[in-house]
C-alpha cells in the first residue's frame, strides 16, 4: 500500500507498519518550525525516524528546492529557450555558479564562525558536542594525549583546519577525560557528531591513512566524511620526513614497515 508514495509495509511477528520516511511535514510541524519551537530534522524524528535518517531527509529536501530554483532562474535569464548549443553551454555554466552561491550561502547563514580549536572538558561534552551537534552543525572532536607522537600531528592538523573552515566547530579534550582508561593505542582518535550523535569516527594511526597526518590529508578524509567541501582533487602526500620515520617506528613494533605506505 501506498501513500503519497511512501511504501507502507508490515512485519510477521507483529504486524507493525514500517514507513519509509520523508521530509514532508504537516501545517501544525511548519508553524512550529516557523515560530522556532522545533526545526524540520526536529518533526521527522518525531515521526520515528532516526536522527541521521532525518538529517539525511532534509539534506535531500533543500537540494531539491535549491536544484528547483535554480532551474527557475536559468529559464528566466534565457528566456525559455535552451536549443542553441550557447545556451546550452552557458546553462550548465551558470548552474554550477548558483550551485557554488548556495553552498555558500547555505554555509554562511544562521551559522556561528568559529576558526579556532575550542578545548573543553568532560562536563562540558553535552553542551560543547551533543547539544552543539544539532540543526546540522558539524562538530569534530580531537581526542589528545602530548605523549604520543601521532596525537600531536593530528593536533596540528586540527588548529589549522579549524582557521580555514570556520563554519565547522572543532573541539579538542583530552583522551582519558574523554573516555576513561582510554588506551594510547587507539590514538590518534576523532569523532565527528550531527544533530546530536556521532556519525563518524577515526580510531587509530591507520584510520588516519598511516603515520605522516597533516591538514590536507586530514581535510580530505573529513571531506569524503561530508563534514566539508575541499578543492583538492586527491589526497596530498605525506612528508618524506614522515615516511621514514613512519618506517622505522613501524618496524620497532614489529609490522611491516611499507604496510601504510601510499
Amino acid at each position: 500500500m501506498n501513500d503519497n508514495g511512501n511504501t507502507i509495509s508490515y512485519d510477521q511477528k507483529g504486524s507493525k507498519p514500517t514507513y519509509a520516511y520523508t521530509a514532508q511535514t504537516t501545517e501544525f510541524d511548519d508553524e512550529c518550525i516557523r515560530r522556532g519551537i522545533i526545526t524540520k530534522a526536529d518533526a521527522i524524528c518525531r515521526k520515528g525516524a532516526s536522527a541521521a535518517e532525518a538529517h539525511r531527509l532534509v539534506q535531500e529536501d533543500e537540494q531539491r528546492r535549491a536544484s528547483t530554483s535554480i532551474e527557475y532562474k536559468i529559464s528566466d535569464e534565457e528566456g525559455g529557450n535552451s536549443s542553441d548549443d550557447v545556451l546550452d553551454k552557458y546553462r550548465k555554466k551558470r548552474i554550477a555558479e548558483l550551485k557554488e552561491q548556495h553552498y555558500n550561502l547555505k554555509k554562511d547563514n544562521g551559522k556561528k564562525r568559529f576558526g579556532s580549536v575550542i578545548h573543553i572538558s568532560r562536563p562540558d561534552w553535552e553542551r560543547e558536542v551533543t547539544d552543539a551537534s544539532r540543526n546540522g552543525q558539524f562538530v569534530v572532536i580531537n581526542l589528545t594525549n602530548d605523549a604520543v607522537w601521532e596525537s600531536r600531528y593530528v593536533e596540528d592538523a586540527v588548529n589549522k583546519l579549524a582557521e580555514s573552515f570556520d563554519h565547522i566547530k572543532f573541539v579538542s579534550i583530552r583522551s582519558t577525560a574523554a573516555i576513561e582508561n582510554w588506551p594510547d593505542s587507539n590514538l590518534p582518535t576523532m569523532f565527528v557528531y550531527c544533530d546530536g550523535s556521532m556519525q563518524k569516527q577515526l580510531v587509530g594511526i591507520d584510520s588516519f591513512g598511516g603515520v605522516g597526518v597533516n591538514a590536507g590529508r586530514l581535510e580530505w578524509i573529513l571531506a569524503s566524511f561530508g563534514v566539508l567541501k575541499t578543492n583538492l582533487k586527491s589526497c596530498p602526500p605525506r612528508s618524506d620526513y614522515d615516511q621514514i620515520f613512519g618506517k622505522v617506528v613501524r618496524l620497532h613494533q614489529g609490522m611491516d614497515p611499507y604496510d601504510d605506505v601510499d
